[in-house]
């Protein structure tokens, strides 16, 4: 999915937490200033829209902290009145502090009026909000972030799941190819490509409205070097959109470094909630490896959906809220303006000097992280299901799309008179966790359930949190 034609309602609510809270516009900006880093994926919202609502919103915090630093500097000359024998100066301090009060409460009250008219449902338009910024700010925030779809993910950290959301499980099985079903015919050979093509085929035909399939090429930001195909240019961003013969090339290469999966995902509620599975098959010449990898990522906090809150109020109603928002936040802000407009005016810096140490780095050939974490989608994501029936869904994505993996794979095999009595236990009583190992196959997970025959050990595993092993295999 493009960073710049994402979810329109995952969008909405992201574009509302900028203005809310305290870290997310500086993060959106340093993340597209970061020259040398990995764009974050955007699984279902629009990164562009929401950067130009950052810059505006640290432009209007400017404003409001440069006036509330006047403020704080009155404020003490008023204290040091009676030091100074000129108890005139006194009146300052209280003066500050209603002026303080009433500079939070015009920039509550103008934010509050915005999130209702540009970011409810019904009003809310990305190509009119882009006009928050100035032309050049946005001609190049959408230089940066309009490109075709990604089909590789260079990540930073241990997983390389990036943007997909909360970990729900994971579970990898081994056959044995060249053991026959029946010992008198010669199973038969087969490439990987038929028999993903195979399953994937049989996926779509599920016929989800929501459904999404793509292949993606997975690398860790500090493996990449500078003679990968993926740095053109080592001092800058790494290419995430490759051609054909490109990602072939790579996967033909001996970097085991590099890994293919494809991403089964499913978009429910709106778009809001999206479950993704990461697939993986290895063919080895007498074993067929499959790994499979599941998340969830949950619909924005309720919380940061505050344009719909206030819509429901009446005007006397917004205005106390108002008031009692600027009472809670105006000292806090007082004391905290001098050292947030001096971060302000330090930002540009600071960015142009972090982007001057990663070259710095990567000149000298020192070790550079050239991926993206954590996104901020995720950082905004509900920790919990925000509804009985999301958490139903998910359980039904699951299941749907991993018991329809498992069938696929044992037709395949079975088509070509290889042995899967291993996989036939699958049809028994599904369970959240457990794994079967019988016969000539092996297979791994996190918790076993064993049912009442000790040779059949009922279901693949699902672990309800937690991070995801290591990929295993070549």
């Amino acid at each position: 999915m493009s960073t710049t034609h994402g979810n329109a309602e995952s969008t909405r609510l992201l574009c509302a937490a900028v203005l809310v809270d305290r870290d997310l516009p500086g993060r959106l900006v340093w993340e597209a200033a970061a020259t040398a880093r990995a764009l974050p994926p955007a699984t279902d919202v629009d990164l562009a829209t929401a950067t130009c609502i950052a810059v505006g919103e640290l432009r209007k915090r400017r404003i409001r902290d440069g006036l509330l630093s006047v403020c704080l500097l009155l404020f003490i000359v008023g204290l040091t009145g009676p030091v100074v024998g000129n108890i005139a100066l006194m009146v300052f301090a209280p003066a500050s502090l209603a002026v303080a009060w009433l500079v939070v409460l015009t920039t509550i009250m103008i934010m509050n009026d915005e999130m209702v008219e540009q970011f409810s449902r019904d009003g809310f338009d990305p190509v009119r909000i882009a006009g928050r910024v100035d032309r050049k700010s946005y001609e190049e925030i959408r230089r940066i972030y309009d490109h075709p779809v990604h089909n590789v993910t260079v990540y930073s950290g241990y997983s390389p799941f990036v943007g997909s959301g909360n970990f729900v499980g994971s579970w990898s099985f081994a056959v044995d190819v060249h053991k026959p079903a029946d010992r008198n015919t010669p199973p038969g050979t087969f490439a990987v490509e038929e028999l993903r093509d195979h399953v994937l085929d049989g996926v779509r035909d599920l016929r989800w409205p929501r459904l999404t399939i793509e292949d993606r090429l997975l690398i860790n930001g500090r493996d990449l070097t500078p003679d990968s195909p993926l740095l053109p240019d080592r001092f800058e961003r790494p290419r995430q959109t490759v051609d054909g013969p490109t990602f072939e090339a790579l996967l033909a290469g001996a970097d085991e470094n590099v890994r293919r999966y494809t991403c089964i995902r499913v978009h429910g509620w709106d778009d809001t909630l999206v479950f993704s599975l990461w697939l993986r098959f290895v063919l080895h010449p007498r074993s067929l490896y499959v790994e499979a990898s599941s998340a969830v990522l949950t619909p924005v906090r309720k919380s940061y959906d505050l344009p719909e809150q206030l819509a429901t109020m009446t005007g006397r109603e917004r205005f106390r809220h108002d008031r009692r928002a600027a009472s809670r936040h105006t000292l806090a802000l007082l004391v905290g303006s001098v050292r947030s407009t001096i971060g302000f005016w330090r930002t540009p810096r600071r960015i142009a000097r972090s982007n001057e140490r990663d070259r710095r780095l990567i000149r000298l050939g020192l070790p550079f992280d050239y991926g993206s974490g954590p996104t901020v989608r995720e950082a905004v994501a509900d920790p919990n299901f925000q509804h009985y029936f999301q958490r139903s869904d998910k359980e039904m994505y699951v299941k749907t799309v991993e018991s329809k993996i498992l069938d696929l794979i044992v037709d395949f095999l079975d088509d070509r008179g290889i042995d899967t009595d291993s996989l036939v236990a699958r049809q028994t009583t599904i369970l959240n966790s457990g794994v079967m190992v019988t016969g000539g196959a092996t297979m791994t997970s996190q918790n076993v359930a064993v049912g009442a025959q000790p040779s059949i050990i009922n279901r693949i595993s699902r672990a309800g949190s937690g991070s995801p092993p290591a990929p295993s295999g070549a």
